[in-house]
C-alpha cells in the first residue's frame, strides 16, 4: 500500500499530507515524452482547520484549460462548478497543482501569478498550496509549497518518512 506524503512548513503548527490518490492523479500527468501538455486542477481538503492538513481530493485538468508544452492556464467555469461540487461533498479548496516538464520543478513567475489571481478571487483566504509535479515519479518529482498573500513563496520540507520514499 503507497503511504501518504507529509511535508511541514518551518516554523508553522500544521502538516501538510498528501493522499496517494492526489500524488496519483498528479503523477498520471506526468511529462514524461515531448508531446504531452502541462496539465492543472485544484486541491481540496476536508478542514483547514486541524494541524495536520490532508489533501485527500483533486480534480483537474478541464476541457476548457489552455494546454501548452510549457504554460498551463485554467479557463472557462469548470474550476468553478468543481470547487460548488466538491464544497457540496464537504471539502474545502486548499490549493493548485501542475505539471512541468523537468524532472524537479521550481514554480515560474506566471505560476506565482496565477497563484495571486486565485487568491484576489478569495477574499478570505490568506495562502494557497501550490504542487508542482515534474517529470519524476513520487516525491522526488513535487514541489511543495505554500504561497501566502503578503509573505509570498514558501518551500515545503519532506517529513522523514517522505524521505524515505525519495531513496
Amino acid at each position: 500500500m503507497i503511504k501518504p506524503l507529509r511535508y511541514q512548513l518551518t516554523g508553522a503548527a500544521w502538516e501538510l499530507e498528501l493522499h496517494p490518490v492526489v500524488v496519483e492523479h498528479m503523477g498520471s500527468y506526468r511529462q514524461t515524452s515531448f508531446w504531452k501538455k502541462e496539465a492543472g486542477g485544484q486541491l481540496y481538503a476536508k478542514s483547514l482547520a486541524t494541524t495536520q492538513i490532508e489533501v485527500s481530493a483533486t480534480s483537474g485538468p478541464y476541457p476548457c484549460d489552455a494546454r501548452s508544452r510549457h504554460s498551463y492556464t485554467m479557463r472557462g467555469n469548470a474550476a468553478t462548478i468543481d470547487r460548488e461540487k466538491n464544497f457540496q461533498q464537504g471539502y474545502t479548496l486548499c490549493g493548485l497543482w501542475h505539471t512541468h516538464p523537468e524532472p524537479k520543478p521550481y514554480p515560474s513567475g506566471p505560476d506565482l501569478n496565477a497563484v495571486k489571481d486565485n487568491l484576489a478571487l478569495l477574499p478570505e483566504w490568506e495562502a494557497l498550496l501550490l504542487i508542482i509535479q515534474g517529470t519524476l515519479p513520487g516525491p522526488n518529482g513535487l514541489f511543495v509549497g505554500v504561497f501566502h498573500r503578503k509573505q509570498g513563496l514558501h518551500q515545503m520540507s519532506a517529513l522523514s518518512d517522505t524521505e524515505l520514499l525519495m531513496m
